[in-house]
């Protein structure tokens, strides 16, 4: 059957062999009345395949997503209140680039808009198969509509997002933040920022944080009017106030509802939170300007704005904070709220570029929500309104390289609605309450030094049911091509004349991919590491390899374990060469930390200098992976390293940059071992195995750490050992127990040739 979208309320003839209709969005009854009429002559309907247009402008493409709400709304009761059991299903399809909107086409932003519906239907709608399949605009009818039913048939629930590019599969991942060392650059006391909602709230709280160190000129935007406080209300608090309001009202003749009332003290109440956040500006050195202005209102806010920026000069920074919120489920909401919601968001972005200068801007902050990037029940419209921020912030970031784009998907914060019940009930389901000291820390540290990528996640995983572990089927399967051209640095990974994927890169894999999939959880443990065949970028390399993630039992409710294989395709038979078994927790369950190595004392009695070690052939490894920097001490059982990462552009780690520990670094600890079996027994040696590594936290990057090797087992074949992986303060952030190398002579001579 075919659903033919109206959204002039046209009718529209069609050819076809299947029953057609055409559906009049903005008429609700209509939209109600077509679905009934389809399920008396057709059945129950069990599933809704929604295809967005990605040719449309944008406010052609805005239109298609309120459409895409109306029509949820009206397939609830089809796809969950129904009486069989029968599997449902809710599947939106687009062609934004086979990236999910992260790659460089640069789709029009309100397409991204349906992932936070569907990521919310996610959460309403737990027993439906709801999922966002982004297409390469490249691949031809027959694939997509094949690689659609796949999605259909996909057993797994939990995942709500994926997207193909050519033949391979994507799903989006996110990873720990790892902190640069570069010095945060000072704000000019004459930079103007622009700032939208910062007169109240979480966005004052920021920017007047940012004040604190850095008073510049600030724009202040709200929708609240300034005025002089009436005489009646003055120095009143609590229930003096509310008895003064009513008093007040009744001087009016009008009966002080409870309506009434809370409407004049939450008026009275905001007039003095705005006046006493500027205050606050002012009273750190900064200068403000305050517009009691609509931010979607162009006309309204350019004339507010024109003769600032003539006293002042060109806006250089825009932080956006200003929103709204409606929550209801989709069969609740009216297209009214759907439109208010979104628009104060997006249409407020829009205006806020129109009104400025875009070649003056050194500085775009936006302030999305987890709500966005993870979905919320209750919340569609605003998740849709969010992602849709975070579209903008990836494209304005790559058309401007010289701005500083940040898109903050700030979690729930300390304070307000927030109380103690409520913070542990989202502790408990993995949502971290963001502390106002922690989180303006964060942002003025962003402000000054920003992220690499411009979509920051902060405090929140929205909704890990508490004690359940949100998985779904047994397996899963992750596909990555692999090419050398796509990975330089493997370039400097050469053994004679190919090169090759460290062992580190497949644990990194295995790793990061399971923590993504699984946003919720906390990767703990991966154990049983083993190299079963290595891969060597050469004449044979298969273009695409298979990430295996098998479910095993677990004892405890609060645990899943994984068994993990990298494999490709030989013929009919997969080819395996990495495996390894993974542990996650339900977040906050448990903490572990590094244990104290044994023979450690990083002091420098007559420390050798690494590069000895790269030219003399102990080492194969090329520029990028020249991490030891000195051995500072080595005998019969031990050794410790000195290191620091190679200073090179992390994009070309590819997909590999978002570990939590960098593979480079991991990949360090192998070469602490060749290095000690070179000394002893005068071989080259390559990874075999580990018994069990873990991280703790993420270093910080470009500074000194330190690598302790203690050699537990060793003969003329293999090396055994417990590696210690150590910051500068010398904490323990990664250790990896019964790590073992073999030893061949043969590879001497391949070593020293590279």
């Amino acid at each position: 059957m075919v659903l033919e979208l109206d959204p002039e309320n046209k009718g529209i003839s069609i050819q076809t062999e299947f029953p057609c209709y055409s559906i009049q969005f903005q008429d609700e009854s209509n939209l109600k009345k077509t679905l009934e009429e389809i399920t008396s002559k057709h059945g129950q309907i069990q599933g809704c395949i929604h295809l967005q247009n990605h040719d449309s402008p944008e406010t052609d493409s805005e239109e298609q997503l309120f459409h895409s709400f109306m029509l949820a709304k009206h397939l609830k009761k089809h796809l969950v209140d129904k009486e069989d059991s029968a599997r449902a299903f809710f599947v939106a399809v687009t062609q934004m680039d086979g990236f999910l909107g992260m790659g460089t086409e640069k789709p029009v932003p309100s397409t991204r808009g349906l992932a936070g519906l569907i990521k919310s239907l996610q959460k309403e709608w737990p027993q439906v198969l709801c999922r966002l399949v982004d297409f390469d605009p490249k691949l031809d009818v027959d694939d997509v509509s094949g690689k659609i039913l796949q999605e259909i048939l996909d057993p797994d629930l939990s995942l709500s997002e994926t997207a193909y590019l050519g033949q391979e599969r994507r799903t989006l991942e996110t990873a720990p933040l790892a902190w640069n060392s570069r010095p945060s650059k000072k704000l000019d006391q004459k930079k103007v920022f622009l700032v939208s909602g910062g007169a109240k709230g979480v966005t004052a709280e920021c920017i007047i944080r940012l004040a604190q160190s850095h008073p510049a000129r600030f724009i202040v935007t709200g929708r609240s009017q300034i005025i002089d406080e009436p005489a009646w209300a003055k120095g009143l608090e609590s229930d003096a106030l509310q008895k003064a309001a009513i008093e007040s009202i009744r001087q009016t003749s009008e009966k002080p509802t409870p309506a009434k009332v809370r409407k004049l003290m939450d008026s009275i109440e905001s007039n003095r939170s705005v006046q006493n956040n500027l205050q606050r500006l002012r009273d750190y050195g900064a200068e403000v300007e305050y517009i009691a202005a609509d931010v979607t209102d162009e006309q309204g806010l350019l004339e507010a704005l024109n003769p600032i920026q003539k006293k002042w000069g060109p806006v250089e920074g825009i932080i956006h904070g200003a929103g709204v919120l409606a929550d209801k489920r989709i069969e609740n909401k009216t297209l009214e709220d759907i439109k208010r919601v979104y628009q104060t968001k997006v249409k407020g972005l829009q205006t806020l570029l129109e009104v400025i200068d875009e070649s003056k801007l050194t500085h775009l902050i936006l302030f999305s929500s987890a709500a966005g990037f993870f979905g919320n029940a209750g919340q569609s419209d605003y998740a849709a309104a969010n992602e849709v921020l975070n579209q903008y912030a990836i494209q304005f970031s790559q058309n401007h390289p010289e701005c500083q784009v940040v898109s903050f998907n700030w979690g729930p914060w300390e304070g307000g609605m927030v109380d103690e019940d409520l913070k542990k009930m989202f502790e408990e389901r993995g949502v971290y309450v963001i502390p106002v000291e922690t989180g303006t820390r964060l942002f003025t540290e962003c402000v000054l030094n920003p992220p690499d990528e411009p979509l920051l996640i902060v405090g929140s995983t929205m909704g890990v049911p508490e004690g359940e572990i949100p998985i779904s089927n047994d397996s899963k399967e992750v596909s990555r091509v692999l090419k050398s051209e796509k990975l330089p640095v493997v370039e400097d990974h050469r053994i004679g004349e190919n090169a090759v994927l460290p062992a580190s890169f497949a644990q990194s894999w295995m790793e990061s991919s399971c923590q993504n999939l699984y946003p919720g959880l906390k990767l703990t443990q991966c154990s049983d590491f083993k190299v079963l065949k290595g891969i060597v970028f050469d004449s044979e390399l298969q273009d695409s390899y298979t990430l295996n993630l098998k479910r095993k039992k677990s004892e405890s409710k609060d645990e899943l374990v994984l068994d993990a294989k990298i494999s490709s395709s030989m013929g009919s038979k997969p080819r395996f060469h990495y495996s390894c078994q993974l542990k996650l927790q339900i977040r906050g369950n448990s903490e572990s930390t590094g244990e104290d190595p044994k023979n450690w004392d990083i002091r420098e009695e007559t420390p050798i200098d690494g590069k000895v070690f790269y030219e003399n052939g102990t080492l194969f490894h090329g520029l990028r992976f020249q991490g030891v920097k000195k051995l500072l001490r080595e005998d019969t059982s031990s050794l410790l390293l000195a290191c620091r990462l190679s200073d090179f552009d992390s994009k070309e780690l590819g997909l590999f940059s978002r570990s939590r520990v960098s593979p480079m670094i991991l990949d360090l600890g192998y070469q602490a071992m060749l290095i000690w079996a070179r000394k002893h027994y005068e071989c080259a040696s390559l990874p075999l195995a580990f018994k069990l590594s873990e991280h703790f936290f993420a270093p910080t990057p470009q500074e000194e750490f330190f690598i302790s090797l203690n050699v537990t087992d060793h003969n003329s074949n293999r090396v055994t050992g417990d590696l210690y992986f150590l910051d500068k303060n010398e904490n323990v952030f990664s250790q990896m127990k019964g790590a073992e190398v073999t030893l061949s002579k043969k590879l001497n001579p391949l070593f020293a040739s590279a």
